[in-house]
């Protein structure tokens, strides 16, 4: 795929590498101080062992989902994109973890503005993009097993050693994916919003931690169907296949491999986004508060 593609694999690749260590490396404690800050309270040792432990969590819990989906994923074929796959449900999956509890549960969670417009309109955009997906695999199912017999057979070119392999079972499960994507993504939100308030904390920094939760779930949806649709855009070239009748009663047909090298440059750059997209969410809020903090300093401010 560096053969093919050259700087874009690379990006990608640096990209999500990049992501990966975000996810497994839990915040530093200058990072969660700094992100104190930036709220306006003080940085106590007991406020930032609370949060620094409930974020160390998330990194458990992330390591955990994306190691299982990787694996999940390499045996369906879906090659190094796999790995870009389960960076993004990590994310999710992460954010919505059980926290270190305290007495209180669910404390005037609607006059802190939990969860905010922002992200509940990235988690509409989300399943509005997952109904695409679905949608799209379907049609895709379809065209892939037709136009029918028992003879039949489609011929699909190799685009690259890392983008997803187009077999028979690719769609449907790229489309099963999609709606289990969005119903973990969902639960997340729910969980997030009804669990118990962080233990050691006051109000004000447990609806922090609640927001910024609900964000990087509302991003890391978003990115992940961004790298479903990328999948499946593998697979668009069938909506063009050429029927070539063997002669023998079946009915194979083949996909132009121009076609697949330009779909696998449009997947590639919706893998680059999708991992963007995971990155971002995954700096924020903890790592970003700490490069703002820096930033200032240097500036004098």
């Amino acid at each position: 795929m560096f053969e093919t593609y050259g700087l874009p694999a690379l990006i990608a690749g640096l990209v999500g590498l990049a992501g990966l260590v975000l996810l497994l490396v839990p915040p530093s404690q200058h990072a969660v101080r700094s992100w104190l800050s930036v709220l306006g309270g003080g940085g106590a040792d007991e406020t930032v062992v609370a949060v620094r432990g409930a974020v160390l969590r998330m990194s458990y819990v992330g390591a955990g989902v994306f190691v299982l989906v990787t694996v999940l994923g390499l045996f369906a074929q879906f090659r190094a994109t796999s790995a870009a796959i389960a960076l993004a449900l990590a994310t999710v999956v992460a954010a919505g973890v059980r926290v270190e509890s305290g007495t209180r549960r669910r404390a005037d969670i609607t006059a802190h503005g939990v969860p905010d417009a922002g992200a509940s309109r990235l988690l509409i955009a989300a399943t509005g993009l997952a109904v695409v997906v679905f949608a799209l695999g379907i049609l895709l199912a379809v065209l892939e097993a037709g136009p029918g017999g028992p003879g039949s057979s489609s011929w699909f070119p190799e685009s690259s050693s890392v983008l997803p392999a187009v077999e028979y079972y690719t769609m449907p499960t790229v489309a099963a994916a999609a709606v289990l994507v969005t119903v973990i993504t969902w639960l997340a939100y729910r969980r997030v919003l009804r669990r118990q308030s962080l233990a050691g904390v006051d109000s004000n920094v447990d609806h922090a931690l609640r927001r910024a939760s609900i964000r990087r779930i509302s991003v890391g949806a978003l990115s992940c169907q961004i790298l479903l649709l990328s999948t499946m855009v593998m697979a668009t070239p069938l909506l063009a296949r050429t029927i070539v009748p063997d002669g023998s009663g079946g009915t194979p047909s083949q996909v132009d491999a121009q076609a697949v090298t330009a779909a696998s440059g449009v997947a590639l750059a919706l893998v680059i986004l999708g991992l963007v997209i995971a990155a971002a969410a995954l700096a924020a809020p903890f790592w970003a508060a700490a490069a703002r903090q820096a930033r200032l300093i240097k500036a004098g401010v």
